[in-house]
């Protein structure tokens, strides 16, 4: 990307992803609440989103990887380090989201579908905010603490 990172323009697909989930799928939930057949099919949605969300979080960690020995000459490794957890703890959170977005899909039982379905909102809104407390570190290591100088000429 003419000597620019990657990282930052691969983050931001599941972060608005990890934040758009949780309400597509508690809108889902509201508009199938009487037709179970429904529900079972759109519930799908949301479980494969969830599911891209996790691979492309993953993607994000390891350009992130890559991005950090250039940013670490002039922002201090602690700080790097500390927008490297959250953004594992992101990671964990969308996959934690995914397997109860699959729980959903999955199960033979309406009543279950849906109960893994409402939990998979509230754990994906906890997952969104994991989500938006990187990209917020994130920004304050290029914006605040001096990234983007790793990149000037």
């Amino acid at each position: 990307m003419n000597g620019l990172p990657l990282h930052p323009a691969i983050v931001h697909f599941p972060i608005a992803f990890a934040v758009l989930i949780p309400f597509l799928g508690a809108a889902f939930l509201l508009w199938t609440r009487e037709n179970d057949s429904l529900a079972q099919q759109l519930l799908r949605v949301p479980a494969v989103l969830q599911v891209v969300t996790a691979i492309v979080a993953f993607i994000a960690q390891r350009t992130g990887d890559e991005d950090h020995h250039q940013v670490e000459d002039f922002v201090d490794r602690a700080l790097i380090h500390e927008h490297e957890e959250a953004g594992e703890l992101f990671f964990i959170g969308s996959i934690v989201t995914a397997v109860f977005w699959f729980a959903s899909a999955v199960a033979k039982k309406p009543d279950m579908a849906r109960k893994a379905a409402i939990t998979a909102v509230v754990v994906g809104l906890v997952a969104a905010g994991l989500g938006l407390r990187a990209g917020e570190m994130g920004g304050e290591l290029v914006f605040i603490h001096g990234g983007a100088e790793a990149w000037k000429p």
